[in-house]
């Protein structure tokens, strides 16, 4: 039985995903971002269709898989019992990696080989330099299924997130990141300000965070 958080909507229900659910969520994951910017930045040395995404599932069954052992958070929006949206959450304080997850991401390094994996670190190094030094969640993936876009469920989903972020006794607020330069206006109007504007080589990144408490 999955547990359904306490925001549920005629439009889409809050849940956290099951086990039983992984391959689903991953392929919606995969699917949401096969035309994203990072992922064409991140993966562009990859040629072949087929390769491509080959990897892009399991760089996200990874993502998944991170959230199930260490106990994070991964909410999904389902609507008529069809999982149609994914967020992937960090906590407050980073959890020591398991053995079987740095078992993992040394096999995934190998799929992905040395140029799409520095470009994986490089891009994570730099997005940490903006993070908030106040306790709060980070908002690693959010993603729609493309046939379910533009119907509300991304807005429910990251207001889910905000709902576990303003719940909490120490959280400040939630972070994020975007590559996409139609996102960030979204993101304001939910209540996120721009910290930073970086770049990775020709990827431009909006880091951005919503405290606790902003009213939307």
């Amino acid at each position: 039985m999955e547990n359904a958080l306490s925001m549920n909507q005629s439009s889409g229900n809050i849940i956290n995903i099951p086990r039983e659910r992984l391959d689903k969520a991953v392929e919606v994951l995969a699917l949401a971002f096969e035309h994203d910017p990072a992922i064409q930045y991140l993966f562009s040395s990859v040629n072949q269709p087929g390769a491509f995404r080959y990897q892009l599932r399991e760089l996200y069954h990874y993502v998944c898989m991170v959230r199930f052992e260490l106990q994070l958070p991964l909410l999904g929006c389902v609507v008529d019992n069809q999982l149609v949206g994914v967020a992937c959450v960090a906590e407050l304080v980073a959890k020591p990696m398991t053995d079987h997850l740095i078992k993992m991401y040394e096999r995934l390094k190998s799929v992905f080989g040395p140029e799409t994996t520095s470009r994986l670190e490089a891009y994570a190094q730099l997005t940490d330099q903006f993070r908030p030094k106040q306790p709060h969640f980070y908002l690693r993936v959010i993603g729609v299924h493309p046939e379910a876009q533009g119907k509300g469920y991304g807005r429910i989903l990251l207001e889910a997130v905000h709902e576990l972020s303003e719940a909490h006794p120490t959280s400040t607020g939630v972070a994020l990141d975007t590559e996409n330069a139609d996102n960030v206006p979204f993101y304001q109007h939910c209540g996120y300000a721009l910290i930073a504007k970086t770049k990775l080589e020709q990827l431009a990144i909006w880091c951005m965070f919503r405290p606790n408490g902003t009213q939307k």
